[in-house]
């Protein structure tokens, strides 16, 4: 993209100098700056962002549900610029640079008393049709405002002007990539918890089967503890702290689309749902668990054999 265009001639000057790598540090969003969804619209013209965090041995993560193609300009995240060469050298104590607009004269004052998150879009995940129905968000590393560098802007004074901040890595729990997104800390509430119901299945007949669609962590299977979305939500009756089983499924019932199970071959609980699938935790299984297997709700329990 031209930005010489669309934004404003920008200079850096300072002393750059890199320090040795640090050592992996952990990432807790909640003790970081509280969440201002008011300051987030005001300063950066951002929708905030609220989710439910969940951990794992290396970084934060949320699931996020795909937005319409009409939703997609309401953007919960910024672009990360490299502030010199088109690369990063590590996973810390890199400066950045990130461009947004806003009509607020005093915005770069206000986003300099901010840090900043760096997040990380996983593949995305797609229903049994192809269609993509979300991904899993990673929280990389934590950044604030980079003092050591100066950046001169023009043309401050036209109604939306483009502005032009540096940010400098601290906190991260791997190397950052240039396709990673800025959130703002202010625009960001990590503390959504679970609506209970906020789902009207007073209609509807509850789902009793269901299939696992991808899974968090970076790979096509699943293993005791682990993550997995899959494809029933609180729109079929789904709640939070269900017990599903992993069933083989044999083939379906000449009178219905039930499944035909024989066998049991662990079980996992819901620990968020969505409108039209939910997260599930892996409590236990008798082998890894692959996209497509088939759940059964627990309504009457399936004893392994």
């Amino acid at each position: 993209m031209n930005f010489s265009r669309m934004l404003p001639v920008y200079r850096i000057s300072a002393f750059c100098w890199i320090a040795g790598l640090c050592g992996w540090l952990p990432l807790y969003a909640q003790a970081l700056e509280p969440f201002n969804a008011d300051e987030c619209q005001a300063v950066y013209q951002l929708s905030p962002t609220e989710v439910q965090l969940h951990d794992n041995a290396h970084s934060q993560w949320w699931f996020v549900p795909y937005l319409p193609e009409s939703e997609h300009n309401a953007s919960k995240s910024l672009e990360l610029m490299p502030a010199g060469d088109e690369r990063f050298l590590d996973a810390s104590n890199d400066t950045v640079l990130i461009r947004w607009q806003s009509k607020l004269s005093d915005a770069l004052q206000r986003a300099g008393t901010q840090s900043y998150l760096i997040v990380r879009n996983g593949a995305p995940i797609r229903d049994m049709n192809d269609r993509i129905v979300g991904y899993f968000a990673h929280l990389i590393a934590k950044a604030r405002w980079d003092s050591r560098l100066l950046v001169e802007q023009n043309d401050v004074q036209v109604s939306e002007p483009w502005w032009v901040a540096p940010l400098r890595i601290e906190q991260s729990a791997r190397e950052v990539d240039k396709s990673d997104r800025i959130i703002p800390r202010m625009c960001f509430n990590p503390n959504k918890p679970v609506s209970e119901g906020a789902f009207d299945v007073a209609t509807t007949v509850a789902a009793t089967q269901a299939q696992v669609l991808g899974f968090a962590d970076e790979h096509n299977m699943g293993a005791q503890s682990h993550l997995a979305i899959m494809d029933k939500g609180g729109a079929q009756g789904v709640t939070k702290d269900q017990t599903w089983f992993l069933v083989d499924a044999l083939g379906k019932e000449k009178t219905g689309q039930s499944l035909a199970v024989t066998r049991a071959r662990g079980q996992v609980q819901v620990v968020q749902v969505f409108a039209q699938y939910s997260l599930i935790r892996i409590d236990a299984s008798e082998r890894e668990v692959m996209r497509g297997t088939y759940l059964k709700r627990a309504q009457v329990a399936l004893p392994p054999q």
